[in-house]
């Protein structure tokens, strides 16, 4: 009964618990597998959200790629991945805006470097990191 409710209720250590219990009551080893499958289930999506939030917090495209990754595999909702997707879609757009600055401050070109700014004040690039 403990463990048909700790699945439902799908508590990470309340779950950890009535496994011991129904481990420790002898129940039979479908039902245990029941509760284990959504621990693991659990635990994954624990995880996911940890690395969400530090991927976020980092700004990092990399670590928030990786970290959308790794909520997707978890099965998190849209819901949970969506702010760190938006990070990351800015980010990106940031990334490509210093990339073309950069480039059209190399070719010396001065039509060129005005749309590259432009980009990058779209973009949301510092403003020091315009005047460059």
């Amino acid at each position: 009964e403990n463990l048909r409710e700790a699945v439902k209720g799908k508590d990470v250590g309340v779950l950890r618990s009535a496994i011991a219990a129904g481990k420790r009551a002898g129940l039979p080893s479908s039902e245990l597998d029941l509760g284990q499958s959504i621990l693991d289930e659990e635990v994954k999506k624990a995880a996911a959200r940890r690395a969400l939030k530090e991927a976020k917090d980092s700004g990092d495209i990399a670590n928030m790629r990786s970290a959308t990754q790794e909520g997707e595999a978890a099965a998190l909702p849209e819901e949970e991945l969506r702010d760190t997707r938006q990070n990351l879609a800015a980010e990106e757009r940031r990334a490509t805006a210093r990339r073309r600055l950069q480039e059209a401050i190399d070719s010396r070109e001065q039509d060129g470097l005005e749309v590259a700014t432009a980009d990058g004040e779209r973009a949301g690039l510092r403003e020091d990191e315009l005047k460059q």
